[in-house]
């Protein structure tokens, strides 16, 4: 009976204390824009997907950007340009950098900052409007 009551207890708090929901969702691996065009519309689903993703975990996890209200009533959409992070190949150095990750970047603009993410592989951050 004492095990069944703190078993409740806790659900209701954890049902009380979480969030309302995220703006940005879980998709899995998300390799490119077209591949961010097929996962993240099912992601979002009915909120519907603002077309801006990104990748957090290099090969294993991206999230996309999913419109809606957040909790100050607001839609998700309308806050304005966002970072994401863009695979880019191989870069070498910052000279290399400069060169591939403003193309990389497409319809976005690239920020200045880049990075390694694992074996021949780099990513750029683009600010997408």
């Amino acid at each position: 009976m004492l095990i069944r009551a703190i078993v409740l207890m806790l659900a209701v708090l954890a049902l009380h204390t979480a969030p309302a929901r995220a703006d940005w969702q879980s998709a899995g691996p998300i390799w490119n824009d077209m591949d961010a065009q097929r996962k993240c519309p099912s992601t979002c689903g009915r909120d519907g997907w603002d077309g801006n993703w990104k990748t957090v975990e290099m090969g294993r996890n991206s999230v996309c950007f999913c419109k809606g209200k957040g909790k100050g009533g607001r839609n998700w959409s309308e806050r304005g340009p966002r970072k994401q992070t863009v695979d880019a190949g191989v870069i070498w150095n910052d000279g290399d950098a400069k060169w591939k990750c403003p193309r990389v970047c497409g319809n976005g603009k690239w920020d200045g900052n880049w990075r390694h993410t694992g074996a021949a592989r780099s990513a750029c951050d683009c600010i997408m409007r």
